[in-house]
């Protein structure tokens, strides 16, 4: 919980950029990706994702995948930087 908080403190005050985000917090339990991406990448991580909208920065989805390895976690962000 400690990293999902100090990831939404470092948007809320502006010092993080979506690619920080991708690169930063890749090996823990929250990606964050833009709605195109959720939208093209969603559905392959079937039903252990739950993808919350911020209303503060409507670009940005946290994406809750526990259940997901750190493997798994790489190649969903290796996936969406291809895409970028």
């Amino acid at each position: 919980m400690q990293k999902q908080d100090r990831l939404l403190e470092l948007i809320r005050e502006g010092k993080v950029e979506e690619e920080d985000i991708l690169e930063d917090f890749q090996r823990v339990d929250y990606i964050a990706a833009t709605i195109e991406e959720i939208k093209k990448g969603h559905k392959s991580l079937n039903l252990w994702c739950q993808i919350q909208k911020s209303k503060e920065y409507p670009w940005l989805r946290i994406i809750t995948a526990r259940e997901m390895n750190n493997a798994q976690k790489r190649r969903y962000v290796e996936r969406l930087k291809r895409r970028g």
